[in-house]
């Protein structure tokens, strides 16, 4: 077939459309990520485009004249969304170009410092909320004592607005700051809020040798929070308030509460050192941030009472003696009726082969009896009240007299010697 020839003419129409921009409301840069809604002027949806790497999303679609709205619904990552929808009506083939700036979310800064060196503080926690009370959330603070809140609940970029940020757990160590504080965060600006926390200083308990000052391990204390008045006691004998704990001293005879917040406490000793005597008095503090309260308390090392039996001629000492050791308490009357002493025996001790008996006994009055005499020696039928003090030996000597028997003369007739045992002389 043969060609002939001719002109073709090509005619291109140009057809409507849009392209949304998306940039940095303050540097200008093209932002990647946002995504638009395009609605008719009905509310009739046409579809979603997101920006590119250019900030640019292209509607391909030929559109038909009318009057469009185009929304932003997605902010690109750590940025606000610009909320403002952009009206806007095509004719003759028109090619829009809608711009939209988002501003960058700063978001809040929280900081936790030591109020005396300023040092940041870790594991601090904090509650955000807006002033409505809509949750934010908990969050803690890192190592270098921050919190940076960029996002919502819902993992949104944290918008602008009004914030309340109370802090709900101190550092360990630190007073807890209660007072809420209220900030307005901003986009485009990052807003920090700090905390100040005092640290803990709390008490410590010494225990020491009332006469030496050697320090004394292994006394136990009982530590209450009470309300500071001087009555601290109540009908079950124990101090008015809460037990914090029961502590013991380590071998510097020291125990440190270190993280006891501010208030009164009441310090009772409940067992004492073994060998000493208790330290009765409760010694009631105040523990104030800041400041480390050292509270002393003294023992007195328990002597007791020592027995010493002694030959009156010889001084010899005497094994073998018995005697009972009554605790009679106050009264000047310490005998019944059945020739006991009024009190609680405490126990029947022998002396050794150097004639003693050493018993450790606390402050108080005492009485001792002998009930056994050494082989060869007469009982001693008087008791002797002793007065006891801590931190003092107290001795009690007894002197003994050989029992003696002398015979006159020796008969076979038994009446005779009956006679001359009449005359037996006896010394005690």
């Amino acid at each position: 077939m043969a060609l002939t020839s001719g002109t073709l003419t090509v005619y291109n129409t140009k057809h409507s459309g849009v392209q949304f921009i998306k940039t940095d409301s303050q540097t200008g840069q093209p932002l990647a990520g946002a995504v638009f809604t395009l609605y008719k002027q009905n509310g009739e949806k046409i579809g979603t485009y997101t920006t590119d790497s250019s900030g640019v999303a292209i509607v391909p679609d030929d559109l038909p004249d009318g009057w469009y709205k185009g929304v932003e619904t997605t902010a690109p990552q750590g940025y606000e969304l610009d909320s403002t929808p952009q009206d806007f009506e095509l004719t003759g083939n028109q090619f829009l170009k809608l711009t939209f700036e988002d501003t960058k979310v700063q978001g809040l800064l929280i900081q936790k410092i030591d109020e005396a060196d300023n040092s940041p503080l870790f594991g601090a926690e904090f509650n955000v909320r807006t002033v409505t009370g809509t949750n934010v959330g908990t969050f803690t603070t890192d190592s270098n004592g921050q919190i940076d809140v960029t996002k919502d609940a819902n993992g949104k970029p944290l918008p602008s607005g009004d914030y309340i940020v109370t802090e709900t757990k101190a550092p360990a160590g630190y007073t807890i700051d209660e007072t809420p504080k209220t900030v307005t965060v901003s986009a485009g600006n990052k807003t920090t809020v700090m905390f100040r926390d005092q640290k803990l200083q709390g008490i410590i308990i010494q225990k020491l040798d009332a006469d030496t000052k050697a320090a004394l391990s292994d006394a136990q204390f009982e530590v209450w929070v009470t309300t500071g008045g001087t009555n601290t006691s109540v009908a079950s004998a124990q101090p008015a308030g809460t037990l914090l704990g029961t502590y013991t001293t380590d071998v510097n005879g020291i125990i440190s509460l270190s993280t006891l917040p501010n208030g009164t406490y009441l310090i009772n000793e409940i067992a004492a050192p073994n060998g000493y005597e208790l330290d009765a008095p409760n010694q009631v503090v105040t523990v104030v941030p800041g400041a480390t309260t050292t509270v002393t308390f003294s023992d007195h090392k328990i002597y007791g009472v020592e027995i010493i039996k002694k030959d009156s001629q010889t001084q010899q000492p005497l094994q073998g003696a018995t005697f009972e050791i009554w605790d009679i308490g106050a009264s000047s009357n310490t005998s019944v009726a059945s020739g006991s002493p009024a009190g609680k025996l405490l126990g029947t001790y022998t002396t050794d082969i150097n004639g003693i008996v050493d018993v450790a006994l606390t402050t108080g009055q005492y009485e001792i009896v002998e009930t056994i005499a050494p082989n060869g020696y007469q009982i001693d039928n008087a008791k002797q009240d002793v007065a006891v003090s801590a931190g003092q030996k107290t001795s009690v000597i007894i002197v003994k007299i050989l029992l003696s028997i002398c015979l006159i003369s020796m008969e076979t007739n038994s009446e005779s010697l009956s006679a001359q045992l009449r005359n037996n002389v006896i010394m005690q």
